[in-house]
């Protein structure tokens, strides 16, 4: 069995080298969004979601990622690339 810290090195290399906006396709496709015409410009607020929508969103995101967004971060995230900045952010 490999020690923690070697563990948490190999887990923090897998998420650098993920597709955040994929991810994020993933879980708006779980919330029933078709996600063909997303693009990192794309509106949270076009996405059809309700506000309690938005944030089981990105809970689910959290969640995956194993990432904790603040309340002021959730409520400045307007649209897609904003997201994926704060993704890029906790993850960094």
């Amino acid at each position: 069995m490999r020690p923690f810290y070697i563990e948490k090195i190999l887990y923090i290399s897998k998420i650098e080298d993920m597709d955040y906006l994929q991810i994020l396709k993933n879980v708006l496709e779980d919330k029933g969004v078709n996600t063909s015409n997303i693009t990192e410009e794309t509106a949270l607020s076009d996405l059809g979601l309700d506000s309690l929508d938005t944030v089981s969103a990105l809970m689910d995101i959290e969640e995956q990622l194993n990432i904790e967004f603040s309340t002021e971060e959730f409520s400045s995230a307007k649209n897609v690339k904003d997201v994926l900045s704060l993704i890029e952010k906790k993850i960094k």
